[in-house]
């Protein structure tokens, strides 16, 4: 077990005030169990005062409270450094190494700490572990073709830009990766952690550019073949993947790196049914030691691939197992709360998170285009033009959008969403229709992707809510507010006007007073004969009304209030059919003034409810709360909430 440094936390050295309050606050967060706030001042302190003993000693303690082996060896590494003769920080680098299989890194700090703490409290300890790893160390020389003819630092290099680019430290595991594949005779290994280093970094076509390099000269390394497929994927070039991917498939494996490697691989491609086969083969050639020889991230990808082939029994099993060893893996933590999730709430199983697709420069490129477009005259605009310019620019963040939508987490859904505000993104129509997001997503993504032209708005279509099928008419409409003047001569407007106040004041025959006057004016006037219409129907003289509508809607087919009272009109006759009908039209269209919009949802709703088609009617209901809940009548609004 990982030791802490002397004292739980000591006493600031040479170091600043500031410093020594900023080291307390942090270390009230860890006592206090804030361990994610904690994380990241620890490493912003870090990355301000990288010299300073008491950051790294904040990071060893976090290690050992998550049990995070990794950070428990990157602590320790740079505290040996900050205080070689401190025996805990060299014990902590070896044990921490130990846990993390890396044998070389084990080997070469043991015997350092024997050497310099020749009376030291863990030299009977050291003894034993340099006997017990004596075994791997020559079966490692015997059988891994870097290792042999190898210089014991070199290996450790090595070890070490692994690890760090392991923990998304691709700058740092570049540097040391790069320097061993200049020392080492086998350069597979440390080119593999270079081209880790640029996906990494968004780059993956410089990464595949090394991958390729690599088989070059190693054709068989199987590491550089997975990374290969994976990397084809992840640019969007599925054909050659497919290719890639598919010999891998047929694989005679026998070493778990190989079954951790192609289990990874398979994971971003979304081959879920060639990942059951190699967990399954896995299980008969590891028997019950597959949860030593599987890693954990391997193991709960396992049981994503169960739950996407509806096989949620499998699924939980697996990850139970996951967090019975490792109760802090988040993965499986968060897969298993989704499927407890009631329907309609779910996201549905997902390989990796957000993060693992998307590099930290692209979100922080994504972030200046929206700040820079939100500073401009006409924001919504230039944001768009400056999303889609970087989506342009970045094939990789292009392709993985459907990628996010078919197996990504919830975050990453969301990410696409709002990058569809902006750019038309394939696969919207298909998530939408599908089976995985919240109904809310799949509800926003069936919106855009209807107004992209994915989705035809003038036809229903199904959509899961609430886990049952739906048909549902997508309406995708660019809504505004802007004041609707009806091009009429001055007069005229004045009478209109006056009628319209005398609707909304409830006087409809003075309402219809006005509007006579203002028809000797302009008497074709389109607006004129529907205030005509309405104020006629709130005289309740719906005969006349009807009639004034009628000539009206042969007069001007095309106008919009004159096809919602034929359809409204029809309705009441029971002529369910032809009233859509005369609806059909306005559904294509982009942009509808917002008591357009209420107009159309009323006419669809009264129709729907006279049919008593009440799922239908709800899902227009819906749609109209979340665009304009003060204008639904609350009649409407309670039937949601029964």
């Amino acid at each position: 077990m990982a030791k802490r440094s002397g004292q739980k936390r000591r006493q600031p050295r040479a170091i600043t005030q500031a410093d020594a309050r900023k080291v307390d606050e942090i270390g009230d967060m860890l006592d206090s169990g804030y361990l994610e706030t904690a994380t990241q001042e620890i490493w912003t302190l870090i990355s301000k005062r990288p010299n300073m003993v008491e950051s790294w000693e904040l990071l060893l303690e976090m290690g050992i409270k998550t049990n995070d082996n990794r950070l428990i060896w990157y602590a320790s590494r740079d505290l040996s450094k900050l205080e070689p003769h401190e025996e805990s920080h060299r014990s902590n680098l070896v044990f921490a190494s130990t846990r993390l299989v890396m044998v070389h890194s084990t080997l070469y700090h043991a015997t350092l700490y024997l050497e310099r703490f020749p009376h030291g409290e863990q030299n009977e300890e050291m003894r034993q572990l340099l006997d017990s790893i004596q075994p791997a160390i020559e079966d490692n020389l015997k059988n891994n073709p870097m290792a042999q003819d190898a210089e014991l630092a070199d290996l450790v290099l090595f070890e070490e830009g692994q690890m760090l680019v392991s923990m998304g430290m691709s700058k740092e595991g570049r540097v040391l990766s790069q320097e061993a594949a200049k020392r080492l005779k086998y350069k597979a290994p440390p080119l593999n952690n270079v081209s880790m280093t640029y996906a990494l970094e968004g780059n993956l076509e410089r990464a595949l550019s090394i991958t390729e390099k690599v088989l070059a000269e190693y054709p068989d390394n199987f590491h550089a073949r997975c990374s290969e497929g994976q990397y084809l994927v992840r640019l969007g070039r599925e054909n050659e993947a497919a290719l890639k991917i598919g010999e891998l498939r047929r694989e005679d494996l026998s070493e778990p790196d190989q079954y951790n490697k192609l289990i990874e691989t398979f994971a971003y491609a979304g081959y879920d049914e060639a990942l059951i086969e190699i967990y399954e083969r896995a299980e008969k050639l590891f028997g019950k030691e597959i949860d030593i020889y599987l890693d954990p991230m391997s193991r709960h990808q396992c049981g994503v691939a169960y739950a996407r082939c509806d096989n949620e029994k499998q699924a939980r099993k697996i990850w139970k197992a996951v967090l019975r060893n490792d109760p802090h893996f988040s993965h499986s933590r968060d897969n298993l709360a989704d499927l407890r999730m009631p329907p309609g709430e779910q996201i549905g199983a997902w390989y990796f998170t957000l993060n693992y697709w998307l590099a930290r420069n692209w979100l922080e490129r994504l972030l200046r285009a929206f700040s820079k477009g939100g500073r401009q005259q006409d924001p919504e605009e230039s944001i768009r033009v400056a999303v889609e310019k970087l989506v342009n620019q970045l094939p990789a963040l292009k392709a993985v959008l459907p990628i996010l939508l078919d197996r990504g987490d919830g975050e990453g859904i969301d990410f696409v969403l709002n990058i569809a505000k902006y750019v038309n993104t394939p696969g919207l129509a298909d998530f939408a229709m599908g089976q995985r997001g919240t109904d809310t997503q799949r509800m926003e993504a069936g919106q855009l992707a209807t107004q992209y032209g994915q989705i035809d708005r003038s036809q229903p279509v199904t959509l899961t809510i609430k886990g049952q099928p739906r048909e549902i008419m997508m309406m995708a409409y660019e809504l505004h507010g802007e004041p609707e003047k009806p091009d009429l001569p001055d007069e005229a407007l004045e009478y209109y006007q006056a009628s319209v106040d005398a609707v909304y004041n409830d006087e409809p025959e003075e309402a219809l007073e006005w509007v006579e006057q203002a028809l000797t004016i302009a008497p074709d006037a389109r607006q004129l004969l529907n205030q005509r219409g309405l104020a006629l129907q709130l005289s309740d003289r719906q005969e006349e009304a009807d009639a004034v509508w009628r000539d009206l809607a042969e007069r001007y087919p095309d106008y919009f209030y004159a096809r919602c009272a034929m359809a409204k009109m029809l309705g009441k006759q029971k002529k369910y059919d032809e009233a859509q009908e005369w609806l059909a039209p306005l559904f294509k269209r982009e942009r509808l003034h917002f008591a357009e919009y209420a107009l159309l949802a009323t006419t669809q709703i009264e129709l729907f409810l006279a049919q008593k088609k009440m799922e239908e009617a709800l899902s227009w209901i819906a749609m109209w709360a979340d665009i304009d809940p003060e204008s639904v009548p609350d009649v409407w609004l309670d039937l949601l909430d029964r």
